[in-house]
């Protein structure tokens, strides 16, 4: 693996439902809505639903500055 190869591997770290909820604190349904909307980042994995944590981080911030 060549050091590019080994940063990208490094930035990319994928959440499911429960590590969001562990993440934000938030309940599994309130979760789970998010995950199904269509503004949502979500990356459809066979039956698991999975999502960027630098994803997650720039749909937060962008819900965030659209109320501002």
């Amino acid at each position: 693996m060549t050091t590019k190869d080994s940063k990208i591997a490094d930035s990319l770290i994928l959440l499911d439902i429960q590590d969001v909820c562990k993440y934000t604190g938030w309940c599994e349904n309130t979760v789970r809505k998010m995950f199904a909307d269509d503004e949502f980042p979500v990356i459809k994995y066979g039956k698991k639903q999975l999502v960027a944590l630098e994803a997650l981080k720039t749909f937060f911030m962008s819900r965030r500055e659209k109320k501002d």
